[in-house]
């Protein structure tokens, strides 16, 4: 293969983890299913910071105290999980970058960083909520899907045991 064949080749993949088993299950899938070599991978992880509550008194002090202890405990988790992946990343001989972002809602996060980076996919899991709980909770997958100008995989969640044996009958 020539050099520019090998240009044309190499792919931008943004993989969005969030710490969960279903960020390992897209971060496991894309490598096994459709990691290629040449592949370029942006490891993002992007996490929400709490409001400040609002108050007013002698107690302002306190209640930042312990909300900016709470903001730098998810911050150290953030980065130790952030570790992890850069060591599997490391183990396989990825070409990788890690990108951590604090503070904003976490599908605008990988929507904004995908366009940024002009990325060719995003793989992302999903926690498989029925459309009801998608609709009060929210689903980070849902607004990449809406939202993104790149491609996406959406990994979804291991089939539950007693979903396997069904059969779909049309009556």
């Amino acid at each position: 293969m020539t050099a520019e064949a090998n240009k044309c080749a190499a792919r931008k993949v943004l993989i969005a983890v969030d710490g969960s088993e279903h960020g390992d299950r897209a971060f496991d899938w894309y490598m096994k299913n459709i990691h290629a070599a040449g592949d370029s991978v942006i490891v993002l992880h992007a996490f929400e910071i709490p409001p400040l509550p609002y108050s007013s008194g002698p107690f302002v002090f306190a209640y930042y105290e312990e909300w900016s202890q709470m903001v730098n405990d998810l911050r150290e988790k953030a980065k130790e999980m952030m570790l992890g992946y850069e060591e599997r990343c490391r183990q396989k001989n990825l070409h990788y970058e890690m990108i951590l972002i604090a503070g904003k809602p976490a599908g605008n996060v990988i929507c904004s960083e995908a366009n940024k980076q002009k990325v060719d996919l995003i793989v992302t899991g999903c926690r498989g909520l029925s459309t009801a709980r998608r609709t009060i909770l929210g689903s980070v997958s849902d607004y990449i899907v809406h939202h993104s100008s790149s491609p996406i995989c959406v990994v979804p969640p291991p089939l539950k045991k007693n979903m396997i044996n069904e059969k779909h009958v049309d009556t």
